[in-house]
């Protein structure tokens, strides 16, 4: 018979080679998804609230829970600061510092609070337009308290009623010249706080004041979310007896609210 010689079968192996490319976009470092802003601060002034900084040029005077205000909005302790002259020590201007506790703001967070003020002025008359030689002024900073930026431009109720005399205080004034608000909040006519009963004598009720600070943070330091955020409340007063002019009494707040706060956010991942 005949044998058929096998055929050589040859197998052609083909590699292929299969690249997968990953890609990577760049990212914040130590970043982390943002927490809901749900935390609230709040102090009636009723009981003692931890945190808060007092500082102040004088040796009386400055920052204090006081107890019975009749001008309370709940129900009679407010924080109250005094803008009397000369003062002690004398021939030092006032400079009245309240710091609330660091707090975790998110863009939407508002501060809102309840107050009244009587601050030395001397009144408009038909020749001299009035000149207001203290005043107050709210302020926040994103340092610690080594910078400070004004938050009248954020105040949506109740703003700045005026200026302070550029001149306030033989030029020591620390906001003279600045938008504040000044002479008295319970003027006789709105358009001219410089005419007024002398003291805080309206229920605080009557001038509620709301604050966006979640805008403020956005525009002053370029972030939604600012932790540790410092906000002062800062009487900068005369130490001028006026003649002819009205002697401030000073200033009294209440029922500080701060909402949307950024609070139990994870710790943030360090590569």
């Amino acid at each position: 018979g005949v044998m058929n010689k096998p055929r050589a079968r040859f197998f052609l192996a083909i590699a292929v080679a299969v690249t997968f490319v990953m890609t990577i976009l760049p990212g914040p470092a130590n970043s982390q998804t943002a927490c809901p802003p749900t935390g609230t601060f709040s102090d009636d002034v009723e009981t003692v609230v931890p945190g808060y900084q007092m500082q102040t040029t004088r040796n009386t005077g400055g920052w204090q829970r006081f107890s019975p205000d009749p001008s309370a909005s709940s129900p009679d302790t407010v924080w109250m600061a005094l803008d009397d002259q000369p003062g002690d020590p004398t021939l030092t201007p006032i400079d009245h510092r309240l710091v609330l506790p660091p707090l975790d703001l998110s863009s939407t967070s508002l501060l809102t609070f309840r107050h009244n003020f009587d601050f030395a002025r001397f009144p408009n008359a038909s020749i001299i337009p009035a000149q207001f030689e203290s005043g107050a002024v709210l302020e926040i900073s994103a340092d610690g308290g080594t910078n400070w930026e004004d938050l009248g431009s954020y105040i949506t109720t109740g703003g700045y009623n005026g200026m302070v005399d550029p001149m306030a205080s033989a030029d020591q004034n620390p906001i003279r010249g600045q938008p504040a608000w000044v002479g008295t909040s319970n003027p006789v006519m709105s358009s001219d706080p410089s005419i007024g009963p002398n003291g805080r004598l309206e229920m605080m009720t009557a001038n509620p004041v709301q604050v966006n600070l979640g805008q403020a943070i956005q525009t002053e330091f370029a972030t939604t979310q600012l932790l540790n955020a410092l906000i002062r409340f800062r009487l900068g007063g005369t130490f001028q007896i006026l003649i002819g002019g009205i002697q401030g009494t000073g200033w009294g707040v209440d029922d500080i609210t701060v909402t949307a706060l950024i609070e139990n956010c994870p710790p943030v991942a360090v590569d």
